[in-house]
Order: structure tokens, then sequence, then C-alpha cells
């Protein structure tokens, strides 16, 4: 008795509608997420950090200063090295493009995390939607429950009619609790997301019409190309990669050094100029072959890159243009059909023109038509998210 106290009150509380005063917008979750989360902080910190070195990679060695004290003669000297015209250069180019490196990867994670956002809530909003289905229908089959009562008390259906009438309810009533489970999990997902805890409740999905974006695969293509972060990445390493190899051979050519020393005689002040030969050519070979090795193995990933990154759209792309298609059929024939067929079905079964089990088979195929369709819905959206990801930002 207890038991069944206890399941009576959990489906009178799923029954009403979850925190209908309040609405949760996916651009404000995108927003806040941006804001607080750490992952997002410690990849701008790592490329600010890149960012801010690039100066020194041209910045000349700190001179060495000092003061002889002799028994007749004291001096100053100064002496400093300078790198082979170019070489700095070549340093600074490549700190330069691993520094852009970095920040096309703080822009995929920020698309990354907008992507997961949007995934995740689709998800929420999915389930609320079955929730919301669920426990339309339960009270749907609750009156059809009764009504198989009635008529089986007078002998005008079977007990079979009324234990699968019974059944029927406790399926939805189960999905009901699936659904909840679901919206509690994808919630707590959102929370994590924002970096907030995850008992934090949200609110009701935003309201939206579904709209069917017209997308061009050629330009999708061309825009993806041109402004994928992962691809950018790449590139800027492979640039980089480059700068190291020709800095790597202009190691060939020699440092110079150049020293004064001053004497408080003026016919004992000395100027020196040196130059650090590298002598040991073999050294060089190796290391300049190792800098090109290192360049080809980022062009060839670049390219490997572009293929995966051409056959992930692609892919995203059909499913997309599948689920809007799908979408299209159930709107204009699946969903009004299954709707008039059930409502006609209610009309004849009152006259006793058809049997209570045709009833409800209607009922539940057309319950399960709207799931799916809300699942489609999710899924296109869903879809659209992950082009946006790929393409490298809005492809409206």
């Amino acid at each position: 008795m207890k038991k069944t106290l206890f399941t009576m009150s959990l489906l009178f509380l799923l029954s009403f509608p979850l925190h209908a005063d309040e609405n949760v917008s996916l651009q404000a979750l995108i927003n806040t997420a941006r804001q607080n989360n750490p992952e997002i902080k410690s990849a701008e910190k790592t490329y600010q950090s890149a960012d801010y070195g690039i100066t020194s990679m041209s910045a000349w060695s700190n001179p060495l200063v000092g003061y002889e004290f002799m028994k007749d003669d004291n001096r100053l000297y100064i002496s400093q090295m300078f790198s082979f015209p170019c070489k700095l250069s070549y340093k600074k180019t490549s700190a330069s493009n691993m520094a852009k490196a970095l920040n096309q990867q703080l822009k995929q994670k920020i698309l990354e995390l907008d992507t997961k956002i949007k995934k995740t809530f689709w998800g929420y909003w999915l389930a609320y939607m079955n929730i919301d289905k669920y426990n339309e229908n339960i009270v749907l089959m609750k009156e059809s429950l009764e009504m198989a009562k009635s008529r089986y008390i007078v002998g005008k259906v079977t007990e079979a009619d009324v234990l699968s009438a019974t059944a029927e309810l406790g399926r939805m009533q189960g999905m009901l609790v699936i659904a909840q489970y679901e919206m509690d999990a994808m919630c707590a997902q959102l929370n994590a997301l924002m970096n907030k805890s995850p008992d934090e409740s949200l609110g009701t999905p935003e309201k939206f019409e579904i709209s069917d974006f017209n997308i061009d695969y050629a330009q999708l293509e061309k825009k993806t190309l041109n402004d994928n972060f992962g691809l950018a990445e790449k590139k800027y390493m492979y640039q980089g990669s480059l700068a190291d190899s020709k800095f790597s051979t202009m190691e060939w050519f020699p440092d110079l050094m150049a020293e004064a020393r001053i004497s408080d005689m003026p016919e004992k002040t000395t100027y020196m100029a040196a130059a650090q030969v590298p002598l040991y050519f073999w050294n060089r070979v190796s290391e300049v072959r190792s800098k090109n090795s290192q360049a080809e193995a980022v062009r060839q990933t670049l390219e490997s890159e572009k293929n995966s990154v051409r056959l992930a759209l692609k892919d995203m792309y059909l499913q997309y243009n599948r689920n809007m298609e799908l979408i299209k059929i159930y709107e204009s024939d699946i969903l009004p059909s299954a709707n008039q067929a059930v409502q006609i079905a209610q009309s004849a079964y009152r006259t006793g023109k058809v049997d209570f089990q045709y009833l409800l088979d209607l009922q539940k195929k057309n319950l399960d038509f709207e799931i799916e369709y809300n699942k489609l819905t999710a899924e296109s959206r869903m879809y659209y998210a992950e082009l946006e990801m790929i393409a490298g930002g809005d492809i409206k």
C-alpha cells in the first residue's frame, strides 16, 4: 500500500510543468559558460603567455659590462654579442606563428564549448518536450482506461482490453520517469559546463520555431577551409616550422662579438671584434635535416586535417539534410494523419464501430510519432551546431 501511494505521489508531482515561471535562454547559457569555464580561462592564459614572449625572441643578448682594477691602469670594458642578420627575425617569426596557433586553439576551444552547450541544451529541450507529451498522453490514457473499465462492467469490452490499457498507462508512466532523469542529467551537464553546482535548476527551455536553413554546400565548404580554427592552427604551426627550418639554416653563419676596453689612459684603450664560427658543420647538417623533416611532417598533418575536416563536414551536412527532410514529412503527413486517425477512432469507439484495442494501438502509434518528431527536431539542431563548429562559426 505504501509503495502504491509513493508511486502515485511521484507521478502526481511529475505531471505538473517544471519551472513554469522561469525560462532558460540558450544564448544566456553560452555567455555564462564562456565567462566561467576554467578550460577556456586556462587556454586564454596559455595564449597570452606565448604572445608576451614574442618580443624577447628578437632581442639581443645582454651585454657584458665590467671594470678592471690594475696597478697603474683601470679599464671599463663592454662586450656585446650580435646575431647574424635575419637570425633573430626568424626566431621571432617562429614564436609569433606559434602564438597565433595557440590563439586559434583558444578560439577552437570556445567554439567547442559553445557546441557542447548547444547539444546539451537540445538534449535538455528534448527531455522537457517528452515530459510534456507523456503527461498529455497519460491524461488521455487514463480517460481511455476509465472508459474501458465502465464498458467492461457492462460487458462491451474484454478484460484483456482493460489490462492492455493499464499496461500502456504504466509504460507511459515509466517513460515519464526516464525522461525526467534525462532532463536532470542534461541540467547537471549544463551546470558543469558553466562551472556551477550540478544541483542548480535551469527552468523551462525557451520556445523556438523550427527553421530549415538553406545551406549552399559549396559555399559552406569554402568557408570551412578558410575559417576552421583547427586548420588555421595547423597552418600557423607549419609557418612556424618553416621559420625554425630557416633559422637552423642561418646557424651556418657566424655570430659576431664586439668588445671595448676603455682605459684611464687613452692610448691604452682597445677595441676587439670576434666571430663565433660554426666549424663543427656535421652538427649543423643534422640540425637542418631535422628541422626540415619536422616542417614537412607538419605540412602533411595539415593536409590530413583538411581531408578529415571535409569528410566530417560532408557527413554532418548529409545528416542534417536527412533530418530536415524527415521533419517535413512528419509535419505534412505523419503527425496530422496520426492525430486525425486517433480523433476518428475515438468517435468510432464511442459509437461501437471499432474495438478498444484498435483505439489503443492508434494512440500508442501517435505518441511514438510525436516522440520521434521531437527527437528529429533536437537532432537537427545538434547537427547544425556541429556544422557551425566545423565551419568555424556562424553559417547563416
